[in-house]
């Protein structure tokens, strides 16, 4: 299945690909990543965001935003995310839509939902 040139096959793992980049992003793991883990996974939101883009046609958004929400509710629990964070803000795994990758939203799209949630984390570099 194709829209645009764009492959939604591989979009959508590619997207499994970053809720998980997105699930580290929320826990612990991040305290460890240096330079070079920060670029991969700014990459990572690149990529999807610019992806995300690509998705023209409503339906097929649509239907992307219904797999993601399937996905969400029962493989991409919020990762190890603090009760005060957590309060915070919902979970970045939990804001997954195409409107939302896409920066359609207003919200800054992948980019943005990455660092918004390295933001809210406090054992995040830099942090």
């Amino acid at each position: 299945m194709s829209q645009g040139g764009l492959n939604l096959d591989a979009f959508v793992s590619q997207i499994g690909e970053f809720a998980g980049v997105l699930g580290h992003a929320e826990g612990t793991e991040c305290q460890d990543w240096n330079s070079e883990a920060v670029d991969r996974a700014f990459g990572w939101a690149d990529y999807v965001q610019g992806s995300a883009a690509l998705l023209a046609d409503d339906c097929e958004a649509a239907a992307v935003d219904r797999w993601l929400a399937t996905q969400q509710a029962q493989h991409w629990p919020s990762s190890q995310a603090s009760a005060s964070t957590a309060a915070a803000a919902a979970p970045a795994s939990r804001l997954l839509t195409v409107g939302a990758l896409s920066g359609r939203d207003g919200a800054g799209g992948a980019r943005g939902l990455l660092l918004r949630t390295l933001a809210l984390n406090p054992t995040a570099p830099n942090a």
